[in-house]
C-alpha cells in the first residue's frame, strides 16, 4: 500500500500516481481515468469530495495526477486511480491512503 505525506484539511495538493513501473516498454496509459474515495478512521458522508478537479496524464502519459482538497481532519482517505494502457489487455489500478492531519 502507498502512503502519501499527510495534509492539513486548509490545503489543495496534487497526488500523483506514478504507473511506469506496471508498464512495459512501449506501452503508456490512456482513456477514461476513475478515481474512487473511501474514508477510513472518521465517517466522512462524501469522501469524494476531496477531489478538488478531473485526474490529468501527465506529458508522459505514465503518471496520473491528481488534485485534493479538504478532508476532515484526523481522518484518512483512501483513493484509488484505475486507468488502460495502450496494451489492450492491460488495464492498471493504484490504491494510496491520504491522511488528513493538522
Amino acid at each position: 500500500m502507498i502512503y502519501f505525506d499527510s495534509k492539513d484539511s486548509a490545503e489543495k495538493v496534487v497526488l500523483t500516481f506514478d504507473f511506469s513501473p506496471g508498464l512495459a516498454a512501449g506501452e503508456t496509459l490512456q482513456g477514461a481515468i476513475a478515481v474512487t474515495v473511501e474514508a477510513s478512521l472518521l465517517l466522512d458522508a462524501t469522501p469524494a469530495a476531496i477531489l478538488n478537479g478531473a485526474a490529468l496524464f501527465d506529458a508522459t502519459n505514465t503518471k496520473i495526477y491528481q488534485p485534493v482538497h479538504g478532508g476532515l481532519t484526523d481522518a484518512n482517505y483512501l483513493v484509488k486511480v484505475v486507468v488502460a494502457t495502450s496494451n489492450p489487455q492491460k488495464t492498471l489500478a493504484i490504491s494510496a491512503i491520504l491522511p488528513i492531519r493538522q
